[in-house]
């Protein structure tokens, strides 16, 4: 029975299942955007069409909040080929800022990688 977990897929030659998600992010809240599987890569977009928008994109709350993050402006993005369970996005300038995530996630399942912050030894976030 498949739960919705890419491990728990019937055929073991699926080795990348791919996700995709957009929204708008209009409020000062950090938004995360967690996997049920690790990524294998993400990229994420500002798909805001005009004015001056910034999006903070990071892998904690606190990172982007601090200064542990990259900025993407309008019609930016960036590419991340990395094991992460969650992405947070930040909105720092415009009044909203429309994103876009895309990528594609591997078979370990996220609740078995620990979370990222400075209290187990990943420095600088």
């Amino acid at each position: 029975m498949a739960t919705g977990f890419a491990a728990d897929q019937p055929s073991q030659q699926v080795d990348l299942v791919p996700f995709a998600q957009s929204g708008t992010i209009s409020d000062a809240n950090v938004l995360a955007v967690s996997f049920l599987n690790m990524t294998h890569h993400v990229t994420v977009i500002n798909q805001s069409l005009s004015g001056t928008t910034t999006l903070k994109v990071g892998f904690s709350a606190a990172g982007v909040a601090a200064a542990a993050y990259v900025q993407l402006q309008t019609g930016e993005s960036i590419t991340l080929d990395c094991r992460a369970k969650a992405i947070y996005l930040l909105k720092s300038a415009g009044t909203s800022v429309i994103y876009g995530l895309t990528g594609s996630l591997i078979r370990n399942e996220s609740q078995t990688y620990p979370d990222v912050t400075t209290a187990n030894g990943f420095e600088k976030v």
